[in-house]
């Protein structure tokens, strides 16, 4: 069992039988993995019908009666329960004490790993993420972007780009100073992410300016998912410390074509279509022919 980040519930991850046991939830206080976790130390369960002071019978769709007894342990780490190790026998008396110390010294060395794990996978993430939008950064949308453009060249399905950039956004970050002009992009990130698919790959590119990838998705359909990308921005303004204030964008959309050898050649693209709105006045969608 591990505990979910921001419930704190135990859930189990790792099962030797039963792969829909895994996707149990366990209420606080109706287990004894929650038992082991609550009072921060091993437990030696000998039979499930006789034990005392501890829980019995049904707990959360799991039948105790389905195990007879048990060693339990908590995988403590900087001080934290981060989940529980068990091990149960339909037989009662099955575990001994230097059972629990053998999986007590186990639950320590698997914290430590488990451990090590979770800070590879942060790592991971952060070199694909822009912490500042939540979205991905420009080197994870290039990576992830070629191998749509290789999935268009070989299978011929529909692959198109849109770039867009935030109107006189120098002129946020003049007025308002640079932490709301921050506040501006995550708020524009994350209007854009509320409104695209979820196939659809959003990415900071850099500065003030968006990229999205639109995998399958049907060409003759730009124009309403420009402009509903448009209002999803515009319609509301964005709500700073001393004021609110209206933010705009400029949009340039392209397709794949089958000439294209690198993604580079349908962002540019898309970039000049954007350029192009932005002259035409801003707050405009172009879509390249």
């Amino acid at each position: 069992h591990m505990v979910e980040p921001g419930t704190g519930k135990l859930k189990m991850r790792a099962a030797i039988e039963d792969d829909h046991i895994r996707r149990i939830h366990i209420p606080k206080g109706k287990s004894y993995p929650i038992l082991a976790a609550e009072q921060r130390k091993p437990l030696l369960i000998r039979d499930t019908e006789t034990e005392k002071g501890h829980l019995a019978g049904k707990r959360n769709g799991v039948d105790t009666a389905s195990y007879r007894s048990a060693i339990i342990a908590p995988m403590i780490l900087n001080d934290d329960v981060i989940g529980v190790m068990s091990l149960s026998s339909a037989h009662p008396d099955t575990f001994t004490e230097d059972d629990l110390r053998l999986l007590t010294s186990f639950s320590v060395t698997a914290s430590a790993a488990i451990h090590n794990a979770m800070l590879h996978a942060e790592v991971q993430r952060l070199a694909i993420t822009d912490t500042l939008t939540n979205g991905y950064n420009r080197r994870a949308f290039m990576e992830i972007g070629e191998r749509e453009l290789d999935r268009y060249r070989r299978f011929n399905r529909p692959l198109a780009a849109i770039m867009l950039d935030i109107d006189d956004f120098k002129s946020i970050n003049d007025k308002h100073g640079h932490a709301s002009g921050d506040k501006v992009l995550h708020a524009v990130a994350e209007r854009i992410s509320g409104c695209i698919r979820d196939v659809d790959v959003l990415a900071r590119y850099g500065g003030d300016e968006f990229a999205i990838l639109l995998p399958d998705s049907e060409w003759k359909n730009m124009p309403e998912i420009s402009d509903r990308i448009i209002h999803c921005v515009v319609d509301q303004p964005v709500n700073l410390q001393d004021e609110s204030v209206e933010v705009t964008i400029s949009l340039g959309a392209a397709q794949a074509t089958p000439e294209m050898n690198k993604l580079d050649e349908l962002l540019d693209n898309a970039d000049k279509a954007m350029y192009e709105a932005k002259q035409m006045g801003k707050n405009r969608v172009v879509i390249t022919p």
